[in-house]
């Protein structure tokens, strides 16, 4: 197979990966990384190359890598369930923080 090249931006250069746009110093907000081990489609090192991109930089992220199911991440209800609960968990936290002197 293949590869296929970065499209051209309106500029006329070749864009390029959004992991090479990281840059030290600069603030990022939490990003949750979610990947399978065994996805056909898209490599789980593009996940894992961000997660130690951020980690360099010393930003904080959210990463889960899921050995079983494929490109949907989950092969059965169980797993479905479980990647339903991380993610409505991160999007809670993000948009409802709790309070500095915790929950009252």
């Amino acid at each position: 197979m293949a590869t296929r090249p970065f499209p051209n931006n309106e500029s006329g250069s070749k864009t390029t990966r959004p992991t090479k746009k990281l840059v030290p110093g600069k603030a990022y907000p939490e990003p949750f990384i979610f990947t399978s081990t065994n996805d056909d489609r898209v490599h789980p090192a593009h996940g894992r190359k961000a997660a130690a991109k951020l980690a360099a930089l010393g930003q904080t992220y959210s990463y889960f890598e899921n050995i079983d199911g494929g490109h949907s991440a989950a092969a059965n209800l169980v797993e479905r369930a479980r990647q339903l609960a991380l993610e409505y968990t991160y999007a809670s936290r993000r948009l409802c923080p709790e309070p500095l002197g915790g929950a009252p």
